[in-house]
Order: structure tokens, then C-alpha cells, then sequence
């Protein structure tokens, strides 16, 4: 009987980690913010690091130009040429 309870829960935990997981790989697709929005542009705040920085270059792979806004630092100098060497055909200010 304890065994089987055992197994039950077993069963249960693994389906609660599993479930997601296939959801988020085949089901669930990222939007692309440019084509939803009808834009050209967007605005990122705190893009030197983080997930501002994050966003910042999946925005730029979608194809939209990014103004990037964020503490005027070294940090935010060095995001920016990153950025902008890796995505080319974007504008990044």
C-alpha cells in the first residue's frame, strides 16, 4: 500500500515538471513584437544589463531599430557596441 502512494506521488511530481516543460517546447511560441505591433521601434529601459539587455537584443533579432535607455555609464557604452556590432541591419541608440 505505501508503495503504491509512493509511486502515485512519484507519478504526480514527474507530470508536474514534464507538463510544462512540453508546453513551453511545442507548443507555446515566442511573439514576434514587430509583426504583432505593426512597429519600427521600441524603447528598453535599464538595457545595459540584465534583462533590459536581454530584451534589448531579442528586439533587435525580431528587426526592430532600439533606443536604449539606461544609467549613462561605462556599462551602457559597452552594451551598445556590443549590440549594435551584433545586429547590423538594426539601428541602436
Amino acid at each position: 500500500m505505501l508503495l503504491t502512494g509512493l509511486a502515485l506521488f512519484g507519478g504526480i511530481s514527474l507530470l508536474s515538471f514534464l507538463v510544462p516543460f512540453l508546453v513551453l517546447a511545442f507548443v507555446w511560441k515566442p511573439q514576434n513584437l514587430k509583426d504583432k505591433y505593426k512597429c519600427e521601434w521600441a524603447l528598453v529601459t535599464g538595457s545595459s544589463s540584465g534583462i533590459g539587455k536581454v530584451l534589448t537584443e531579442k528586439l533587435c533579432g525580431q528587426g526592430l531599430n532600439v533606443v536604449m535607455v539606461a544609467l549613462d555609464d561605462k556599462l551602457l557604452d559597452e552594451a551598445h557596441k556590443e549590440i549594435a556590432a551584433r545586429y547590423p541591419a538594426v539601428q541602436v541608440w
